[in-house]
């Protein structure tokens, strides 16, 4: 035994003394414990490390061994369990987003818009302040991680965050509508246009809201994202197709102009 080691505070660290102390001397684990001043927990778990390597390794060799097996299985195990399980799992998690925003939010400021003062839970999100927000995205940082960063105090730039609802969030893109057409650019004025003829064919927003700058088309059988993925148009480009065909009626059956805060909220419903 190296004597070295004995001055070591870990030294229940230590495997070679450890198991000396257990195996050789024959002391219990409670004993090795209240010499280390650490709990036999402690003790237990690192007296064990050894045989968990070993379990790890054996279970590891075994799934290698049966891979197409243990995927059947997992696969119908957990088929089971969320038929069993699966509304109570998805009010959970709701309830932690839920908690998990509030707290957020009222680290950057509270639970309402800095600007118009909503407190609908459904309506808020994190806004960056310097319209930096692209940066995050592509570090994989979406509102969700941001708030669990922000909890945590992984963060650092809070004074660049504040809580916007959906509605003034997406309208600071989107103020070029309220300039005469003067002062536009020749791409503004054109989606202008057609932001003001799909307002004339749709009309407001089914809460009231009228404002261009705060409404979006809306998919009314929520295959907005399924589109997307396959290649189709959004947004102006979509409206430039509807200009297109003519502004048929039959669209009304499938796309409606809806503010941000209600087509967020039929997506997120944390109350």
């Amino acid at each position: 035994m190296d004597e070295s080691i004995l001055d070591n505070k870990f030294i229940y660290r230590n495997k070679e003394w450890l198991n000396y102390q257990i195996n050789v001397l024959k002391k219990s684990r409670r004993q090795v414990a209240r010499e280390c001043g650490v709990s036999s927990s402690t003790i237990t778990y690192r007296f064990n490390e050894d045989y968990k390597e070993k379990a790890n390794a054996t279970s590891n060799k075994y799934y290698l061994n049966n891979k197409d097996k243990m995927d059947v299985w997992r696969k119908n195990y957990l088929k089971d369990y969320y038929e069993i399980n699966g509304d109570a799992r998805r009010k959970y998690g709701r309830e932690r987003i839920k908690d998990l925003r509030i707290q957020a939010f009222n680290l950057i400021g509270g639970c309402f818009c800095a600007i118009c003062g909503d407190t609908n839970l459904n309506h808020l999100t994190i806004d960056h302040i310097s319209n930096n927000g692209n940066i995050d995205r592509k570090n994989g940082l979406r509102s969700g991680k941001i708030a669990h960063r922000i909890v945590n105090g992984e963060y650092n730039d809070l004074k660049n965050l504040r809580v916007l609802c959906h509605n003034h969030n997406f309208s600071r893109f989107r103020e070029y509508l309220d300039l005469k057409p003067e002062e536009q650019k020749p791409k503004q004025r054109y989606r202008t246009k057609l932001w003001r003829s799909a307002f004339d064919f749709f009309g407001p927003c089914h809460c009231g809201i009228s404002d261009l700058k705060f409404l979006t088309i809306s998919h009314i059988h929520n295959d907005g994202a399924e589109q997307r993925r396959n290649g189709e148009k959004s947004g102006a480009e979509l409206l430039a197709e509807f200009r297109k065909m003519g502004w048929p009626e039959l669209l009304k059956k499938d796309f409606c102009l809806e503010c941000c805060n209600c087509n967020f909220e039929r997506n997120r419903i944390y109350i």
